[in-house]
């Protein structure tokens, strides 16, 4: 019955009386015609075939708030919507406002449609309303670029009351201007002068938490990584990873002749070959 399109019209305009409809059949089976009387058992299961097309389990079913009656129900469909998120919201989480029309369940029927037998004022029988209030989306820390978080029950509403369907947000995560993630690691590179970085220094770094003091060792040499334990990505259920400072030792786009002079004073006094080890 319902799942002839002109019927399943005919009753979502609250065309169809089910209650009567039901006695109707409970009679005709030999019963009182109560519904309850009438039982739960096959013959229930047939009438709910004959109106849902293929059983309660295809369509589902409830009972009208007001009226006791059984309402045909259906779920309703999934949305999806792709969000931008910045790196240190990927990395921290956030509770994301999704700007989403959608259709949601009628508070004043509970999406039956009906309300004291009759239309639901508020909806017009349909059992659902036009909603542009922003969703609340929790986005857990740790998330990747290209992940799709699923929102529960945040996707249209479905029909009769039925359960709402799903929300999938698909995240695209931006690039940050200095870090940049390997797994749950977090890479910073560290520019350093030939003298910090032959001599040492103490500075200050930003991680994803601020600022923290990071000592660089004597001889520190380009692609040197220090490790912060402990300050990249702590996702859910999942150990925090480190933060690396990369060293990168940056030299003077030109010299003036004193300091080639005490450059080349400088090799002549530490002899060094750093392609010693390759093999050429």
């Amino acid at each position: 019955m319902l799942s002839d399109p002109k019927k399943r019209s005919q009753w979502e305009r609250g065309e169809i009386d089910f209650d009567s409809f039901f006695r109707q059949r409970a009679r005709s089976s030999g019963s009182s015609g109560d519904v309850f009387s009438f039982g739960f058992g096959s013959g229930v299961q047939e009438i709910l075939n004959e109106l849902f097309g293929g059983g309660a389990a295809a369509a589902g079913r409830r009972r009208g708030f007001d009226t006791g009656d059984w309402i045909p129900t259906t779920q309703g469909a999934d949305l999806e919507f792709e969000a931008s998120i910045s790196f240190l919201e990927a990395a921290r989480g956030i509770v994301l406002d999704v700007p989403l029309a959608r259709t949601a369940t009628c508070a004043e029927c509970r999406g039956t449609g009906r309300h004291a037998r009759a239309a639901c004022p508020r909806c017009g029988g349909s059992g659902r309303i036009r909603s542009n209030e922003p969703l609340k989306v929790r986005i857990p820390a740790g998330v990747r670029d290209g992940a799709r978080v699923r929102a529960s029950g945040k996707g249209e509403a479905g029909s009769g009351g039925g359960e709402s369907g799903d929300l999938y947000v698909r995240l695209r995560v931006r690039e940050h201007p200095h870090f940049r993630r390997e797994g749950n690691d977090i890479l910073l590179d560290l520019p350093l002068t030939v003298r910090e970085a032959a001599l040492g220094t103490r500075l200050e770094v930003p991680t994803l938490e601020g600022r923290v003091a990071l000592t660089v060792p004597a001889g520190s040499s380009s692609g040197r990584r220090l490790r912060l334990r402990g300050k990249g990505i702590a996702p859910l259920r999942s150990d925090p990873g480190d933060q690396f400072v990369v060293i990168q030792i940056v030299t003077p786009d030109s010299l003036d002749d004193r300091s080639r002079e005490i450059l080349e004073e400088f090799d002549r006094l530490n002899p060094l070959d750093p392609r010693a080890d390759l093999g050429w």
